[in-house]
């Protein structure tokens, strides 16, 4: 029951979505999700384990594979809910790069 009223929110929570779903990046990006946390997090791009993904234009057109000739073009997608669950994984890894550089700076101060 749980599931199935996040991927109703899910829906319209993210709304329009650019570019196609596709049920096997979907299934791959799930796996992905689950098995690793984001890391090099940039201002488009990061990494989820060894793929290369576009963050940037949340919720729009984001979670495509980056960098991979002929991908981009298409612009598949996973489904609203995984998008959903990544943008919270990615929110949560960027909070802690802010929490550190805010913590660096402010040691970095002479008192």
């Amino acid at each position: 029951m749980k599931k199935t009223i996040r991927k109703i929110y899910a829906f319209f929570a993210i709304g329009i979505q650019n570019g196609d779903y596709n049920k096997e990046w979907d299934m791959k990006f799930a796996e992905l999700l689950k098995k690793h946390e984001f890391t090099n997090v940039g201002k488009h791009t990061a990494m989820l384990g060894d793929v290369c993904i576009w963050i940037s234009n949340i919720p729009y057109a984001c979670m495509i594979p980056y960098g991979y000739p002929g991908l981009y073009d298409l612009s598949i997608r996973p489904s609203r809910y995984n998008i959903l669950i990544a943008i919270r994984k990615l929110r949560k890894v960027q909070r802690q790069l802010v929490h550190n550089k805010v913590s660096e700076f402010i040691k970095s101060i002479p008192a």
